[in-house]
């Protein structure tokens, strides 16, 4: 009997470990992949989990499709804009380094070294104390 149960449980064990780096292998595939096809994996998944009229399910690919190309756009303007702002904190941190002496440089960059130190402390303290959102999932088939 104690068998049975434990190979139940290491059944079940490899079962989770599976469907989570299947899980994890979808969730990768869908960020590198172009709207057109985000638009028609998210059209596949609410057609099975809302039972979509193939009219619904082209309505949402398309509302999908227009959404993904904006959402595309957005994220191509935010590189842009991180870009310039990397480059502007260069320039300061250059001239910061060519006002103060070694000595004074050194010790600002021990500043912010502890300065970062704690800001990551707190956010992972805040990350930890953050409740866990549950994830969408297709409700079982009960035909």
């Amino acid at each position: 009997m104690r068998k049975l149960i434990l190979a139940a449980a290491l059944l079940f064990g490899v079962h989770t470990a599976t469907e989570a780096q299947d899980a994890k292998r979808e969730r990768k595939d869908f960020r590198s992949a172009t709207p057109e096809q985000r638009a028609q994996q998210q059209a596949n998944r609410m057609e099975k989990a809302l039972q979509l009229t193939a009219e619904q399910k082209k309505a949402i690919y398309e509302l999908n499709l227009s959404t993904a190309k904006d959402m595309q756009s957005f994220k191509q303007e935010q590189q842009a804009r991180k870009e310039k702002v990397r480059a502007i904190h260069q320039q300061r941190e250059e001239k910061m380094k060519s006002i103060l002496t070694s000595e004074q440089y050194a010790k600002l960059q021990q500043w912010k070294a502890e300065r970062r130190k704690r800001a990551d402390h707190h956010r992972a303290e805040r990350r930890a104390k953050r409740p866990q959102g549950e994830i969408l999932s297709a409700p079982a088939n009960t035909k």
